[in-house]
C-alpha cells in the first residue's frame, strides 16, 4: 500500500474580488469527465469494491447507502416542495453530486453552489444533492445588517433568537418567539435607508410558514430558501446531515472507523501535521485541531451529545476487553463490541440502540466530508475553506483505507449589495501621508511652491537659514549642529504652513471615514435575503449560469 502525500496543488484558493465573478475548480467543461471517472473509481475498480468494512465490502455498503441515502432525501424534499427526478432503475446507475453546507441564511457566493449542482446534475442526467450540515453549531445566533447612510453606514447586529448557550442546529429549538418572528421586520427596517425592497421581505414569510410544521431554526431557514429555489426551477434534494448519521451505512462507517481508532488517530494528526508544515502554519487548531490521547483514552473524530444535555462535546473512547467503551462528558457512556478483526453487525446495532436512547454520534468536519465522497455522491462540490483543507482528507482516506478519494470541484462567487462607493483607497491615505511629512520636513520647498501661502520677511529668513545649512557640507564635526539647526528652521516655520497642515488632516480623516463605509458597504459575506432579488436572479441565474 502506497502512502499519499498532500496534493500540492494550489495552496489555497482564492476568494474571487470582483462583483458578480465566481470561481469554478477545476474548470466547469471538465465536470462530466471528472463524474465519469469518479463513478469509474467508486463503482468498479477492484480496490473499492472488495475493500472490507468487517461484514460488508465497500461495494456492498455502497450500493445500501445511496438507495438509502435517495429515499430519506426524495421523502425530506417532497416533505415541503415537490422535486422531478431522472427515472432509473436503480440507485447506482444514477450520477449524485453532492454540496453541503449549514442550514444558515448564508451569502450568494455560498448559494452559487447549488447553482452549479443543480446545472451538473442536469447536464449529467443524475440528481443533485444538498446536505444540510445541522450538525454543526452556528457560529452567530443573528446577522450583521448594514444601515445608516451611504456617507455614514452603521452594521448593526441583529438576533435571530435569545439563548445563552450554543447548540448544533438539529437541537436549535426557537427559545425566544418575538425575537425570531420579528427577525425580517428589523433586518429590513435597519437596511432599508440603503435597499429598499431587499429579499428579506419576500423571504422571512416563508420561513415564518415552515415554523409552523419544522421545529428547527436551521430547518425553516433552509426550506424556505429551497422553496424559492423550486419557483426558479431548480429541481436539487436536500437531506439533513443528522439523518446521514443516522443511516445503516454511516453506523458501519462509524463503528470500522472506531475499531481502528489507534490507527485512524495516528495517521489524522500525522496528516495535519504535514499540512501544518507545508503551509507554514504555526497555530495547532488550524485548520482543525489534533485529536488528543490521555491515559487509555483517546479522542475520535465524532461528536457526542445527549437530548438531556444537548451541548456536543468531543468523543472519547478506550477498550475494555473486546468492547470498546464510548464516552462524551456529564454521564454520556456506553461500550459496543468492535475490535479491529471482529464483525461490526452487533457495534452497528449497538449505535442505532444508543441513537433510540437519545445518544447521538455525530461526524467531525473532514469525517463528514470523507463519508460523502465516499459513499454520498460521485462527485462533491465544495466552497473554498472545504476545498483547500479536503486534501486532508485525500491523505487520511488513502492512508487509512488505501484507497483513492474521487476527485472534488470548488466553487464559490462574490455578489456586493448594489451601494455605490466613495472610491477611497489607502493609497490615497498614503498620498496624504506623504504630504503632511513633507510639511514636517520639508516646509520651505512648498511655501516656496505655493503661491496662494502667506509669507513674511521672518518667514524668509528661516527659509535662507535652512538653505545654508543644507548647503553646508555634512562633516564628522558638524553633523549634530547642522541636523539641530535644520531642525529648528523646520519648527520655526511650521506657523506658516498650518494652514494647510490643517487642510491635510481634514482630508485624511475624511478618508478614513471614506474607506471604512467602503468597508462595510462593499463586503462580500452580507446575508442573501439583505439583496434584491432581481439581483439575486441576474446573479444566481444568470451570471453563475454563463460561468458554468
Amino acid at each position: 500500500m502506497t502512502v499519499a502525500r498532500l496534493k500540492s496543488g494550489p495552496t489555497r484558493w482564492a476568494v474571487p474580488e470582483e462583483n458578480q465573478s465566481l470561481l469554478v475548480a477545476p474548470a466547469p467543461d471538465q465536470v462530466s469527465s471528472i463524474l465519469a471517472a469518479n463513478r469509474e473509481l467508486l463503482w468498479n475498480s477492484q480496490e473499492h469494491q472488495a475493500y472490507d468494512l468487517q461484514g460488508y465490502t465497500y461495494g456492498e455498503l455502497l450500493k445500501i447507502c445511496r438507495e438509502e441515502l435517495l429515499q430519506k432525501a426524495i421523502s425530506y424534499t417532497r416533505s415541503y416542495r415537490d422535486v422531478a427526478l431522472p427515472v432509473q432503475s436503480d440507485a447506482s446507475s444514477l450520477p449524485i453530486i453532492v454540496g453541503g453546507h449549514q442550514p444558515d441564511i448564508f451569502h450568494p457566493g455560498v448559494w452559487a453552489k447549488n447553482f452549479a449542482i443543480d446545472r451538473w446534475s442536469r447536464e449529467n442526467r443524475g440528481v443533485g444533492l444538498q446536505i444540510l450540515i445541522d450538525t454543526d453549531v452556528p457560529k452567530s445566533l443573528g446577522m450583521n445588517v448594514p444601515g445608516g447612510s451611504l456617507e455614514d453606514p452603521r452594521l448593526k447586529y441583529i438576533e435571530l433568537d435569545r439563548r445563552r448557550d450554543r447548540v448544533p442546529y438539529e437541537a436549535w429549538e426557537v427559545q425566544n418567539t418575538a425575537a425570531f418572528q420579528g427577525f425580517g421586520n428589523r433586518v429590513t427596517q435597519c437596511i432599508a435607508p440603503l435597499v429598499g425592497d431587499p429579499f428579506m421581505n419576500r423571504y422571512w414569510p416563508k420561513v415564518m410558514e415552515r415554523a409552523k410544521v419544522v421545529r428547527q431554526v436551521g430547518l425553516c431557514i433552509a426550506q424556505a430558501r429551497h422553496q424559492f429555489e423550486a419557483e426558479w426551477g431548480l429541481q436539487t434534494l436536500e437531506l439533513p446531515q443528522s439523518e446521514v448519521c443516522k443511516g445503516s451505512v454511516f453506523r458501519w462507517f462509524t463503528a470500522h472507523l472506531l475499531a481502528h481508532l489507534p490507527r485512524f488517530h495516528e495517521i489524522h494528526n500525522s496528516v495535519l501535521a504535514e499540512y501544518r508544515d507545508q503551509n507554514r502554519l504555526r497555530n495547532n487548531a488550524h485548520p482543525v485541531p489534533d485529536m488528543n490521547a490521555a491515559e487509555n483514552w483517546l479522542e475520535a473524530p465524532f461528536w457526542i451529545w445527549s437530548d438531556q444535555d444537548p451541548h456536543r462535546r468531543p468523543l472519547h473512547c478506550h477498550y475494555q476487553g473486546d468492547k470498546l467503551l464510548l464516552t462524551g462528558e456529564k454521564g454520556i457512556e456506553f461500550s459496543i463490541q468492535a475490535t479491529p478483526e471482529g464483525d461490526l453487525h452487533t457495534a452497528v446495532e449497538q449505535l442505532a440502540t444508543a441513537e433510540a436512547e437519545g445518544i447521538h454520534i455525530r461526524s467531525r468536519a473532514l469525517v463528514t466530508t470523507m463519508f460523502a465522497r465516499l459513499f454520498c455522491g460521485d462527485l462533491f462540490v465544495h466552497g473554498i475553506g472545504g476545498g483547500n483543507y479536503d486534501r486532508l482528507t485525500d491523505a487520511m482516506t488513502q492512508r487509512f483505507f488505501g484507497l483513492q478519494s474521487p476527485e472534488y470541484m470548488v466553487v464559490s462567487g462574490t455578489l456586493r449589495l448594489p451601494l455605490q462607493k466613495t472610491g477611497a483607497s489607502s493609497e490615497d491615505i498614503r498620498r496624504c501621508d506623504t504630504r503632511l511629512r513633507d510639511l514636517i520636513f520639508n516646509p520651505d520647498r512648498i511655501l516656496r511652491q505655493s503661491a496662494n501661502l502667506n509669507t513674511s520677511s521672518s518667514c524668509e529668513n528661516w527659509i535662507a537659514e535652512k538653505q545654508q545649512w543644507i548647503a553646508t557640507p555634512l562633516t564628522p564635526e558638524n553633523g549634530s549642529t547642522r541636523h539641530q539647526a535644520i531642525h529648528r528652521c523646520n519648527t520655526a516655520l511650521q506657523p506658516f504652513v498650518q494652514e494647510l497642515s490643517d487642510a491635510f488632516h481634514a482630508e485624511r480623516k475624511q478618508l478614513v471615514a471614506k474607506i471604512r463605509a467602503d468597508k462595510i458597504l462593499a463586503a462580500r459575506d452580507y446575508a442573501f435575503c439583505l439583496f434584491p432579488e432581481n439581483l439575486l436572479g441576474e446573479f444566481l441565474l444568470d451570471s453563475v449560469g454563463r460561468s458554468l
